[in-house]
């Protein structure tokens, strides 16, 4: 974690690995049995500095923010099709 002047984009990349690209992976594992029955749902979850900055968390907050801004576009493409995906901030 690293504050806001801290952050690298080392520090940046390992969260945005961890959290995006980890669930990016999960989604599309169970995404195609999903579409294939028209039903489901996918719900990710983030933290509060998805959407509050938090200095503390700078490079985590970019990565959560990244995947709640994923989910919401998931969400809306998806949704015609009977899949729901939705975010937990918790």
């Amino acid at each position: 974690m690293t504050h806001a002047a801290g952050t690298t984009v080392a520090s940046v990349t390992a969260q945005f690995e961890l959290h995006v690209l980890g669930a990016v992976t999960a989604v599309r594992h169970v995404l195609p049995g999903m579409r294939a029955q028209g039903d489901g749902t996918v719900l990710l979850t983030t933290g509060v500095s998805s959407t509050i900055p938090a200095l503390f968390l700078a490079n985590v907050g970019m990565a959560m923010a990244g995947l709640r801004n994923w989910a919401h576009a998931l969400h809306t493409e998806l949704a015609p099709e009977g899949v729901h995906v939705a975010t937990v901030t918790i």
